[in-house]
């Protein structure tokens, strides 16, 4: 797979059309792009969508590629996703640092020897307020309870702008998750934690209305994150993994 375009890569498996000279598909598999319905083609390499057209990404051995079909009119959505977790962290240029409140420190060591288990070289753990937030070098995963992370600069001003950073889910005064749909029926996980991929990608976020959902959750993504595969975002509430899109 060493330096092949990635349009080669799948045409060799899929029907494509394509145009400008072949640097962007417009088609798979018979599934057009929808300029009026904001339809279109979208591809992720390690957990990142690319800068760049089809015809002029060339691919790296190890590489993970996702295509998807998508709205990007009506839905903000981030450049990330989780569904291909721990990529995003071993094949980047970035340091990974985890901001965890006080409450959720012990677990992350959990995350911690996952990770450097899995080839992720400089690992750095800070608990909240977390100084080094706004630092650009960094890949970063904010972990901890929503009435403390939404209390991070970095967090709120993604939460008020979500078309902006992909963040779907919404919270409401007593700090229960929920998602609302294109008519705006909101629709509740009460009893859930959420991981999202945020921003340009680089941002993660583990959060939940208690420590204990917290908790389950950062061993959720440690032990079970086959059940995110090819995901965007995840709600997780008792055996069901919500598509957080």
């Amino acid at each position: 797979m060493k330096n092949r375009l990635n349009r080669h890569l799948l045409k060799s498996f899929l029907e494509i059309k394509t145009s400008f000279g072949g640097g962007f598909v417009n088609k798979i598999e018979g599934i057009p792009q929808k300029e009026e319905g904001g339809y279109s083609w979208f591809f992720y390499v390690n957990g990142l969508m690319s800068e760049v057209g089809a015809g002029s990404f060339k691919l790296k051995d190890k590489d993970e590629v996702l295509w998807d079909y998508h709205d990007y009119k009506n839905y903000g959505f981030s450049k990330g996703i989780i569904g291909m977790f721990p990529r995003p962290f071993i094949n980047n240029d970035y340091k990974t640092y985890i901001c965890v409140s006080n409450e959720n420190l012990e677990e992350v060591k959990e995350l911690k020897d996952f990770f450097t288990k899995k080839g992720v070289k400089e690992i750095s753990i800070e608990t909240f307020p977390c100084k080094d937030l706004d630092k650009d070098n960094l890949y970063k995963i904010v972990i901890g309870k929503w009435e403390e992370v939404i209390k991070l600069s970095i967090i709120n001003d993604m939460y008020s702008y979500p078309k902006k950073t992909g963040f779907r889910i919404k919270f409401n005064k007593e700090k229960e998750c929920y998602l609302e749909d294109k008519n705006t029926k909101k629709v509740f996980y009460k009893n859930s934690f959420s991981v999202l991929s945020l921003l340009d990608g680089r941002v993660w976020l583990i959060t939940a209305k208690t420590k204990d959902k917290v908790k389950e959750g950062i061993s959720f993504l440690v032990k079970k994150n086959k059940k995110i595969r090819n995901l965007f975002g995840a709600i997780v509430e008792k055996n069901q993994v919500i598509n957080v899109y």
